[in-house]
Order: C-alpha cells, then structure tokens, then sequence
C-alpha cells in the first residue's frame, strides 16, 4: 500500500511544480502590465471592460465547488434566468439612450455653431464685400476654439470659452460702422453670435458631462446577478455551465467597454472647422 501511495504523492507534487511553473510567471506578467496600464489614461476603462470576465470566472469556480457540496442546487429551470436578464438589459439600454443622446445633442449644437457663423460672414460680405475686420474676429474665435478641442483630452478637462475671441465679436456686433448703419443687418449679426456663444457653453457642458459611478455599480450589480441566475439553470452540467456564463460574460463586457468609451471618449471638445472661411 504504501508503495503505491508514494508514486501517487510524486506525481501529484510533479503536477503542482508544474502549475506553480506556469502560474507564477503569469502572474507576474499580470502584475506588471496592470502597473503598465495604470499609468495610461485607458486603464479605468480597461479595468471596466475585464471586471465582469474577472466576476464570470468567479461564479464559474464558485458553482462547480458549490456542486460537489452538499449544498449542491438542483431543479432551477431555464426560463428562470430570464427575469434577472430583462433587468439587466433595460438598465444598460437606458445608460446607452443617455450616452447616445448626449452626442446627438453635440452634433446638433455643432451644427448650430457652425450654421451661425456662416449666417454672421454671409451678413458681414453683404455689407462689405471684403469685411477685413469681421473674417479675422471668426478666424481667431476658431483658432482658439481648435487649441481648446486639442488640449482638452490631454488636461482631462474641457477648454474654458474662448472670452477674448467672442469679446471681440461682440465688439464688432454693438460698433454701428460695422454694418454702416445698418440696424436690420446689426440685430440679425448680434443675433446669430448669441447663438454661436450658446451652442459653444452647451458644448462644454456636454464634454463634461459623465455617467455617474452609481450607475456602473448597478449595471454590475444586474449583470453579477445574471451571471448567478445562469449557473443556478446550469448547476450540475459543468460544461453547460461554463459555457452559458462565460458567453454572457463576454456579452457583459463588451456591453461595459462600449458604454464607458461612449461616455468618455479620447477626444476633445467638438469643433468648427477652420475650412468655414474658405468660401466667403
């Protein structure tokens, strides 16, 4: 008996040289690209996106030590994880419709902005064909405008309004020789740079704008208990259970990494093109 036993002991202590082998190293390389990815402006998002392949591995080892327990679960069917799924999937199509519905917002007040400033050079050519003074105002406000949108991904906050550009824009807009007496031309101007201010405040606002943190922790929280719900359909089936939760896992983790890029994408602050002037 205890010959045979000894062979057994060595290949069970071979087997566990071999995984701390491998396990060892990887860890390793885990630990050093996550302090890698730290140092990077995507690692919060990267950590997101992993989060719930971290949770459904989780759940996996948990249920298969669950099912050789004497408090292994039998009889759930499959139907059952549907009622934690239906949560799951309207919370992140809400925080979806948000996200959406704040870029719609930006490409509609870009169009404004942008609608705007050629109303203001169409007003100031009618006037005076070649309004020197007017193209180099909307000229320096887009300028501006352009280091804003540049230097906003890079200071992690959104470039406060350009206040010398459109100071001087307003100038031009209350000066009566601008528009050579003009007041119909003078009212519609002023009118069309009230528009260009707000849509750019508006456009500050919304790049600061973000999902709030509570909202994330709800999506998990709903996504976890989907995972659970799915192994309790599976307990017993290793196989089918692996597979089941693994799948939505991935599912989860997409869904996770694409809201959290939609919310705060690496870009900077919308912006008119400077290309608005070559036609006037």
């Amino acid at each position: 008996m205890a010959a045979i036993t000894r062979p057994v002991l060595e290949g069970r202590a071979q087997l566990v040289l071999a995984w701390l082998a491998v396990l060892i190293p990887l860890a390793w390389g885990i630990r050093a690209a996550m302090e890698e990815a730290a140092a990077l402006e995507l690692s919060s998002k990267l950590g997101l996106t992993v989060l719930p392949l971290l949770l459904g591995v989780a759940v996996c080892f948990f249920f298969l030590h669950l099912d050789r327990s004497r408090f292994t679960i039998r009889g759930v069917v499959g139907p059952y994880f549907s009622s934690v799924a239906i949560l799951f999937a309207l919370f992140a199509s809400l925080l979806a419709a948000e996200v959406w519905q704040r870029q719609e917002k930006k490409d509609v007040l870009l169009h404004q902005e942008t609608k705007s400033l050629k109303v203001m050079l169409y007003i100031a050519a009618s006037i005076d064909s070649d309004a020197y003074d007017v193209r180099n105002a909307i000229s320096g406000y887009l300028s501006h405008t352009a280091y804003g949108a540049e230097l906003a991904p890079r200071s992690g906050s959104a470039e406060p309004l350009p206040s010398e550009a459109l100071k001087k824009l307003y100038r031009l807009a209350i000066d009566p020789a601008t528009f050579k007496g003009n007041t119909v031309a003078n009212a519609a101007f002023l009118q069309s740079l009230n528009v260009v201010r707000s849509a750019r405040e508006d456009l500050t606002d919304l790049y600061k704008a973000r999902i709030v943190h509570s909202k994330f922790f709800a999506l998990l929280l709903f996504g976890l208990l989907t995972q659970i719900a799915i192994a309790f359909c599976h307990a017993g089936n290793t196989r089918a259970l692996g597979a089941g939760v693994m799948l939505f896992s991935v599912a989860f983790s997409l869904a996770i990494g694409i809201l959290s890029l939609l919310d705060d994408p690496d870009e900077g602050l919308p912006m008119v093109s400077a290309t608005l002037l070559n036609g006037f």
